[in-house]
């Protein structure tokens, strides 16, 4: 309904309309009071227009102020005792008060008083419930009343009062500008359904107390055209006339901030309550995280952890839909590691991180997943960083299918509240897996005791070695393992902990048949009334120490038992035992001679002691364990002897050389042989070369030989061949075959001759190996044979081959030669052949399986032996050299060839080929 001026101001009762502009007509304030003030004053903090008008001061002069400053009691009941008490004490009283106006006028008004408290603090409500005395016509004329409208469209409050009927009467200006209308357009707006609360019977209810006289209060947001909501909260206050309520004034005061943080308190305390249930970091963020989506509505929520350099981040916990294209993300978001200078996260200014920056995901050139995300059907999102202590512990990242600028600012809001709760909480969690991790894998025994010594909780190592579970160990005292002749000294070093605070000592613990003597550090904290206890197992120390009497034993004996001198060099005193041996071997008598390094030094041959020297001390100091060299080394009588001398070290645990423990063997009767086997090795390789040159004259013979014996078989053949073709001599069929049996003669002897110099030249081809990629050699080997496959019928089945490290037309030879045997060997219409190839450590196999005659298992050994057959060559032609020379090429490219094969069932050939 639109307002005219004559609405306004000449027909609304005086009341009304004061009602209206301030709450109600009537004088109202609000107070407060806290026993922490150190002043024990009251404390205005809000005053209505009526106020003002009544006594000509402003809000802003009046609040913060003490109200009894302003007004005097007159109350004979409270006159004596004070007002102060009353209001500390909550009571709800109705004394009566004289004010004093800023131009002198007095008032004696009437107020009831009613207390709540919030937040640990008293609140006072003051409403007048009488007439001013003295002031009845302070405000009578339209032209006032019209004033009264002026200050309440001033307002930053949202005003606006309805009839009974839920009418408008008016709204004031922050009310239009809040809801997005102008006054034309607000004419026929049902004012109600513009107010949206969590609960959506609350306004109504509000609205209806009001109509029976019961103020009443409600939070609610404005449903507005273009802009975010604000939250406020509304007071609704009943206006009488003449006893009847007539109208219902709304006064809003916006609380967003309030509301929002009382909501979202209650979510943080209840994603606190997850993290007080110990299950796990990764459970309980997920929980997290789960929650927050189902209370906001968003789909996807994330949570990036940092590694231990707070250098990259990495996805920890999610809730994503279970969907295949959510799965999807998921793949992708699981793969990344999103560093802290460019995650999609973190924005970077000059430099500088911005550690508390929200990142709008989708606008942001560094997000890396923003096809993944789209394909998911998510087209908003963001992420925030957790900061504890200045250092980023987590990045939240949240992600929707719809755009809601409201719940993404009301989000950011709540996660940037959490994140000051959780980051401890993150961080706390993580340290404590890591300290557990710690406690639990140390390899000393660890514990915690009460002040009796009774355990708390100890570590794997120390549950193990005494042979209790965790909570098993919780019944025990430290006191139930402890040897009995070792009790008395254990009880009195608990006494002394007392007071001294940390103690060491060594108990020996029995569990079982176990025995272990542990050397203890205990420290006491009085505060916490525990101690903590750190042993190590010093069982094996005095193992050791037993060890080192019987090895100096053994090395008194071993130096009596060998011909090497055995010594033993004190590298801090500078000293040299020596074993017996040494004046037996050198013939020295005087040991003051050779005691020290320098003594046994100077007997070195002269072109060997610096070259010694240095060896010995780069070993000595760049830490190494074994010192070896030969030298020479005088004798008494001026002779030398060759020595190989080995020594190991002896360190501290810092790593420096103590002691240094070795023996000197005399060699030289095997330096001696060693001469010996070089002028033999000599002569050796003076007879190889021969042998290389024997061996080309070889290879020139066989060429030679080959090509000559050729010569006079082709010359045969072909004579044999024009005199079949002749007319000119008298032929029968027996003569005919005559001719044919020399042909064929000369045939075979040329392709032995040709046979015979293919398997002599293997070995000695000068083609050098290189990478070969063995497809294509079949593919040209295929070729060679495709029209015996279209005449035989054939089929040759090829799987993916590899490519090897070879002599290429060796291997196509060995192809080649396999796969001429399976054609040839097969007595069936239909030959099936496989070829394949697998990979072991150390060799390429290739298998070439056919569906033929087969072999006898009989011949596997003999069928590589040159010329060797096992069929007549009426049946199968050939010379019996096929074979032989596969052998011989898988043995030169370090493989080997063998055969796994049934008669009737076919055959496998197997050639490997080294990697």
């Amino acid at each position: 309904m639109k307002m005219s001026e004559q609405d306004s101001s000449s027909q609304l009762p005086l009341n009304i309309l004061m009602g209206a502009v301030d709450h109600a007509s009537s004088v109202v304030l609000i107070s407060s009071f806290s026993e922490a003030d150190v002043s024990k004053r009251f404390r205005i903090e809000y005053v209505n227009s009526a106020f003002g008008h009544l006594t000509g001061l402003n809000r802003k002069e009046v609040l913060g102020k003490d109200p009894l400053d302003y007004f005097f009691i007159t109350d004979p009941e409270f006159k004596q005792a004070g007002i102060r008490p009353a209001l500390s004490q909550g009571r709800s009283i109705q004394p009566e008060f004289e004010i004093l106006s800023r131009d002198g006028q007095r008032f004696w008004i009437q107020f009831r008083i009613a207390s709540f408290t919030e937040n640990e603090r008293s609140f006072q409500v003051w409403t007048q419930i009488n007439q001013v005395e003295k002031s009845k016509d302070v405000i009578t004329s339209i032209e006032h009343r019209a004033s009264l409208k002026q200050v309440f469209d001033s307002s930053e409050e949202l005003v606006f009062c309805l009839s009974i009927t839920e009418n408008l009467i008016y709204a004031n200006h922050s009310f239009l500008k809040e809801a997005g209308f102008s006054e034309d357009e607000f004419q026929n707006q049902p004012v109600l359904s513009l107010l949206l609360s969590e609960e959506a019977s609350t306004i109504a209810d509000a609205f209806q107390s009001a109509r029976q006289g019961i103020p009443q209060q409600f939070s609610a947001t404005i449903q507005r055209k273009d802009t975010l909501p604000r939250w406020f909260r509304f007071a609704v206050t009943p206006l009488k006339s003449a006893g009847e309520v007539t109208a219902v004034n709304f006064i809003g005061l916006e609380a967003t901030h309030e509301i929002l943080q009382l909501r979202h308190k209650k979510i943080v305390d209840q994603i606190l309550e997850l993290f007080v249930h110990k299950h796990g970091l990764n459970r309980n963020l997920e929980q997290m995280l789960s929650l927050i989506c189902q209370r906001f509505g968003w789909e996807c929520g994330e949570c990036w952890l940092p590694d231990q350099h707070f250098q990259k981040n990495k996805l920890f916990a999610w809730h994503y839909p279970d969907s295949p294209a959510f799965n999807d993300f998921l793949a992708i978001s699981s793969t990344l590691e999103l560093t802290n200078q460019t995650s999609d996260a973190l924005r970077t200014h000059k430099g500088h991180a911005l550690s508390n920056q929200f990142t709008n995901l989708f606008i942001d050139a560094n997000f890396p997943r923003k096809s993944w995300a789209e394909k998911a059907g998510l087209i908003s999102g963001f992420s925030i960083p957790v900061i504890s202590e200045g250092q980023t512990v987590a990045i939240l990242t949240f992600f929707s299918s719809r755009i809601d600028p409201a719940k993404e600012v009301e989000m950011i809001h709540f996660i940037r509240m959490l994140a000051g709760h959780i980051g401890i909480l993150i961080k706390s969690s993580r340290l404590s897996y890591e300290f557990n991790q710690v406690f639990e894998l140390v390899p000393d025994f660890l514990c915690v005791l009460d002040v009796s010594g009774r355990f708390y909780r100890a570590n794997r190592q120390l549950r193990e070695a005494i042979g209790k579970t965790a909570e098993a160990l919780t019944s025990y005292s430290f006191f139930d393992f402890v040897d009995e002749s070792y009790m008395e000294s254990a009880l009195e070093f608990f006494q002394r902990l007392k007071s001294e605070l940390l103690i060491r000592f060594e108990v020996v613990f029995i569990s079982g048949q176990n025995r272990l003597l542990l050397e203890w550090s205990l420290s006491y904290n009085p505060q916490e009334g525990v101690i903590y206890g750190a042993a190590k197992d010093v069982t094996l120390r005095m193992k050791y120490d037993e060890e080192l009497r019987l090895n100096n034993e053994r090395f008194q004996r071993i130096s009596q038992a060998t011909n090497d001198v055995i010594y033993e060099w004190d590298i801090q005193t500078n000293h040299i035992e020596w074993g017996g041996n040494f004046k037996q071997l050198f013939g020295y008598q005087d040991e003051s001679e050779y005691a020290t390094y320098d003594g046994w030094r100077s007997f070195l041959h002269p072109a060997d002691i610096d070259r010694v020297h240095n060896n010995l001390t780069a070993t000595m100091y760049q830490r190494s364990a074994l010192w070896v060299d030969e030298y020479r080394y005088r004798c008494a009588d001026g002779s030398y002897k060759f020595i190989l001398d080995r020594g190991t070290f002896i360190r501290n645990e810092r790593g420096e050389p103590l002691k240094m423990i070795g023996a000197m063997q005399n060699i030289t009767a095997l330096k001696e042989s060693e001469e010996t086997l070089i002028r033999l090795n000599d002569a050796l390789q003076m007879r190889a070369r021969q042998l290389q040159g024997f061996n080309k004259e070889l290879e020139q013979f066989a060429y030679i030989v080959s090509h000559d014996l050729q010569e006079p078989l082709r010359m045969i053949s072909s004579f044999m061949q024009l005199l079949l073709n002749s007319n000119d001599i008298e032929k029968n069929e027996k003569s005919e075959q005559y001719i044919n049996f020399a042909i064929d003669g000369a045939l075979r002897m040329k392709r032995l001759i040709q046979d015979l110099l293919t398997y002599s030249r293997i070995g000695t081809t000068e083609e050098d190996f290189s990478d070969v990629d063995t497809t294509e050699i079949f593919k040209e080997t295929l070729l060679v044979y495709q029209q015996v496959i279209r005449d035989k019928n054939a089929e040759v089945n090829v799987g993916k081959l590899p490519h090897i490290f070879c002599i290429s037309s060796l291997i196509g030879q060995v192809f080649d030669n396999l796969l001429s045997n399976a054609l040839k060997y097969c007595d069936r219409s239909h030959p099936i052949i496989e070829v394949s190839a697998e990979v072991t450590e150390t060799h390429h196999v290739f298998c070439f399986k056919d569906n033929g005659i087969g072999i006898d298992p009989r011949h596997f050994d003999t069928i590589y032996l040159p010329f060797k057959r096992l069929h007549n060559r009426n049946e199968y032609s050939g010379t019996g050299i096929g074979l032989a020379v596969c052998k011989k090429i898988a043995d030169k490219h370090n493989g080997q060839i063998w055969v796994e094969s049934k008669p009737g069932l076919g055959s496998s050939f197997y050639v490997s080929i080294a990697r």
